[in-house]
């Protein structure tokens, strides 16, 4: 993948599925996702995240992926940057 890239995600298809990579950060440009959690092999709602909205910071700096993306009730366009850029990120913003 390159530094970044527009992902779009059909509704109802998943954006990412549990055991992905979780090297990704997230930025929503347009549409919402559901956040969910996997107990017990049964899906169960986390958050809502809305435009303009971002995640994924998490999951970078443990290298885990516990959740599953899914867009809602519309299409939605997402921002996704690597690992890399991400850290780039937050360390040239902690030199400021």
């Amino acid at each position: 993948m390159r530094d970044s890239k527009i992902v779009k995600v059909d509704k109802n298809h998943p954006l990412y599925n549990k055991g992905d990579s979780s090297d990704f950060f997230y930025f929503v440009l347009r549409g919402q996702l559901h956040l969910m959690v996997i107990e017990n092999n049964q899906a169960k709602f986390s958050k809502t995240v809305d435009e303009g909205s971002f995640f994924g910071m998490k999951e970078i700096q443990n290298q885990e992926r516990n959740d599953f993306a899914n867009a809602s009730q519309t299409d939605t366009e997402i921002l996704v940057f690597n690992s890399v850029i991400y850290k780039t990120i937050i360390a040239k913003t902690l030199q400021n």
